[in-house]
């Protein structure tokens, strides 16, 4: 955030007269929480594959695949 705005002093000096811009902070972190969402959920389905591919019944295997996906909460 230290550089959210150009020059970096008008996020201190924000009145009228001052001359500078500052990014929209709201859409920033919006973006921000759906990038980390996203990665988040393919953080957790990556070893899902190879869970499946294991010589168990399927109910271990599902078994197994909604335990560690309980760690996303």
């Amino acid at each position: 955030m230290a550089c959210a705005c150009r020059p970096v002093s008008f996020y201190w000096t924000q009145y009228l007269g001052a001359e500078g811009s500052c990014i929209n902070v709201s859409l920033f972190f919006l973006l921000l929480g759906i990038v980390n969402m996203f990665n988040d959920i393919v953080i957790l389905l990556v070893p899902v594959p190879r869970i499946w591919e294991l010589q168990m019944n399927k109910r271990t295997k599902t078994s197994i695949i909604g335990i560690m996906l309980l760690g996303g909460l």
